[in-house]
């Protein structure tokens, strides 16, 4: 059960961050991570994947932006675009989940992932520190 509190912190949220917004009609709990808690957020304009975590580091949402725009300019594998963040909330493109359809869904993921993985720079890691691992 989500608290009255962390939805008017939803409210307020996307109020800042949507013109659109003018409501939101339903909050259902995504299972799955063990860090923030995933809600899919339902609104009079859209669906949406929030992430929230009462008391990250500051920059937490922030790396996981930078790190996700990453994954997308690799052209690589399927990634939900980051829509907005702050210190407690990211909020992305809502993906359905769909039944997964044989081996031939492993081998392309695997694919995929490979190529994401070739994508390469003139020097290890990242030029900043990041929450993964």
């Amino acid at each position: 059960m989500i608290s009255t509190e962390l939805k008017n912190k939803i409210s307020i949220f996307f109020s800042d961050n949507f013109n659109e917004f003018k409501e939101v009609k339903a909050i259902c709990n995504i299972s799955g991570g063990c860090i923030n808690y995933s809600y899919k957020i339902e609104t009079n304009f859209d669906v949406f994947f929030l992430k929230y975590n009462p008391d990250p580091p500051r920059d937490f949402f922030k790396k996981e932006a930078m790190n996700l725009s990453l994954i997308i300019q690799s052209n690589t594998v399927m990634t939900p675009k980051v829509l907005a963040y702050n210190n407690e909330f990211i909020v992305l493109d809502f993906i359905e989940q769909n039944p997964i359809q044989g081996i031939s869904f492993w081998e392309k993921f695997g694919e995929s992932l490979a190529d994401m993985h070739r994508v390469s720079n003139s020097y290890f890691g990242l030029d900043y520190n990041n929450y993964i691992g």
